[in-house]
């Protein structure tokens, strides 16, 4: 990447902070060999104004679902202990719907509806209980509704085959491997400085800092399939360097080339939202840019961060902001991402 080009990179995102997209935000451009890790802005604004260094930690909320439900899952599947067309029932006999699979749960067209009702006395059991006795809303592979659910589900079904607490699953699979030293469910108490504040919850009365975002998996103790993952722009880039590698990075190997050719395919049916597995995919209709490969993978997390891995172009996009930070009212992100992605595209290809 030329000088000029990340100048004009940075301008787009210092733009988006002037404009109240978000308060900050810490960026990577992956391309080829070379990469571009730039931070703007803000990191909080209450209860004091704190200015956004590059070793931002960020609660990534649903990113979660990708950099390690949908990892770990195609680990088990590389390892020969999991299967696309695994029963859930086969691992949770508990579970109450007979014919769920885990390429059902991936594609988010499992029948099962977006989430569940909760109140504040909820915890991991509860949930748990929950879920297992959920009924279907629709009918399997046809449509697809995006699920919580669905993930928490996978992350229940990761504990039971490892044997193992999800949260260690993922370091002893994924963090450690890639040297990802600061990411993690539940940030250690000495990171909790360098963690971007999320919203003034009016469920918890207080700023989140360090405490995840998210409702159900703060119930469920901070870990969860669906959400919970704190990390920095360079531990991401790690993870986006090792999909762009055909899943080995630092000649570790995470996944096998065939696992990550599999998350680059659509799955779902025509007419519906393009996704794959975990992912979305790419077609014309995408919501995160018209200007990428048809080898394209991307998800987005509610505190505003976003993961965009074009394998066709050998590019990463990757977006941690705290867009929440101090109100989820602010929803300007959703118009942006999009632009942001294209202008970005159009300055290193046009």
């Amino acid at each position: 990447m030329r000088e000029d080009q990340k100048r004009e990179i940075k301008f787009i995102i210092e733009d988006c902070c002037s404009r109240g997209v978000f308060p900050g935000a810490n960026v990577a451009i992956l391309l080829d060999d070379d990469e571009y890790l730039f931070s703007v802005g803000k990191k909080s604004i209450l209860p004091k104004e704190e200015l956004n260094s590059i070793d931002t930690i960020y609660d990534l909320a649903s990113l979660t679902k990708v950099l390690v439900t949908t990892t770990l899952t195609m680990k088990l599947i590389d390892m020969g202990k999991l299967k696309l067309d695994t029963l859930v029932k086969d691992i949770i006999p508990e579970f109450r719907n007979n014919n769920i699979n885990i390429f059902d749960l991936l594609t988010h067209t499992s029948g099962l509806p977006a989430d569940v009702k909760l109140d504040l006395s909820a915890d991991k059991e509860t949930i748990r209980r929950k879920i297992y006795y959920c009924d279907s809303i629709y009918e399997k592979n046809t449509k697809v509704l995006y699920s919580d659910i669905g993930f928490i589900l996978l992350g229940f079904i990761i504990e039971e085959i490892v044997r193992k607490p999800l949260d260690i699953v993922a370091k002893e699979f994924i963090f450690t491997p890639l040297n990802m030293d600061d990411t993690s469910y539940l940030p250690d108490s000495k990171l909790v400085d360098r963690c971007a504040p999320t919203e003034n919850s009016p469920h918890f009365h207080k700023i989140l800092r360090g405490d995840v975002h998210d409702r159900k998996a703060y119930l469920m103790g901070g870990v969860s399939g669906h959400a919970g993952i704190f990390s920095d722009i360079y531990d991401m880039s790690k993870f986006a360097r090792m999909i762009l590698n055909g899943g080995e990075y630092n000649k570790k190997r995470i996944l096998s080339e065939k696992s990550v050719e599999s998350l680059f395919k659509r799955q779902t049916p025509i007419g519906e939202i393009s996704r794959g597995l975990g992912y979305l995919t790419f077609d014309i209709r995408s919501p995160f840019s018209t200007m990428n490969s048809s080898e394209s993978i991307f998800h987005t997390g509610f505190t505003g961060t976003s993961l965009l891995i074009d394998k066709g172009n050998k590019i990463s996009i990757i977006v941690l902001s705290n867009r929440v930070h101090p109100t989820r009212e602010n929803i300007k992100i959703i118009e942006e991402r999009k632009k942001i992605h294209e202008k970005i595209m159009k300055i290193l290809f046009s």
